[in-house]
């Protein structure tokens, strides 16, 4: 079937057929750029984005669906934990995730949907998760190509993580909430995934290094087949649990490639 269509269907038999009915198939809507081969580096510190046609006055056009982590990180320095990359791809670009240490403070790679509002002190970020999205697929396909690091850098409650092997963390939650999320790392407002408005949810984390790019692929499943998406968050970090500043900064993940399955196998 295609998307957006509109179908009569009626049962068949050898002696008698249904009355037909009308029905029509949903849209079956990517996310702009999930391959990763647009990028806009603004500013004097070359801020990356991962999006084409941004500018350092007006980075809000229709492009601007991702953002990181890179903007706060660029307060104090010029490091970029999220950057395009060109040599380490399946095809075109990819985006390169790298969990670091900003004048000693961890700041993980990583890429989202939604916009990254501000930093709060030197240690802290308010941003808001997700963007406004009506479709629903069944899976989240991609390649991804891991480094895991041994982690470095704790914060409670995850103190006990040092030492052990970091996590790569990418996930995809359908929501139907009436307006983005917002984080907020100060006051500890995290995305919790028994948040009432998740409708679904997929996720792959793993502390596995790859050898290159391996394929992925994320059931996401349905909490409620009833109720409609109206925002998608799509999330990936080279350390699982950055939001607590807790990592391996030499942990670095790929990503390149993704998309959405709709038809059921």
């Amino acid at each position: 079937l295609d998307s957006a269509s509109n179908y009569v269907v009626r049962a068949v038999t050898a002696r008698s057929q249904s009355t037909p009915k009308a029905f029509a198939t949903e849209r079956a809507d990517r996310v702009p750029n999930m391959n990763f081969d647009d990028w806009t580096a603004i500013g004097s510190k070359k801020t990356w984005y991962a999006a084409k046609d941004l500018s350092e006055t007006d980075i809000t056009n229709n492009n601007y669906w991702w953002d990181s982590g890179n903007k706060g990180a660029n307060t104090i320095s010029s490091v970029n934990p999220t950057s395009q990359e060109t040599e380490v791809v399946v095809k075109g670009s990819a985006a390169k995730l790298s969990t670091k240490a900003v004048f000693g403070i961890m700041a993980a790679g990583n890429i989202y949907t939604g916009q990254f509002i501000k930093t709060i002190g030197t240690k802290g970020a308010e941003i808001k998760f997700g963007r406004p999205y009506t479709a629903r697929p069944l899976k989240l396909t991609g390649y991804y190509n891991y480094h895991s690091g041994t982690i470095d850098k704790v914060k409670a409650p995850y103190t006990s993580f040092e030492g052990k092997q970091d996590s790569c963390h990418i996930y995809v939650a359908l929501c139907d909430w009436t307006e983005p999320f917002t984080v907020n790392t100060v006051d500890g407002k995290l995305l919790d995934f028994s948040d009432p408005g998740i409708i679904a949810l997929g996720e792959l984390k793993t502390d596995r290094s790859t050898d290159g790019y391996e394929k992925f692929t994320i059931d996401i499943r349905y909490r409620d087949t009833v109720r409609k998406p109206t925002y998608i968050v799509l999330v990936a970090s080279a350390s699982k649990y950055g939001d607590y500043f807790t990592g391996s900064t030499s942990s670095v993940l790929y990503l390149d490639e993704m998309d959405f399955i709709f038809d059921p196998e």
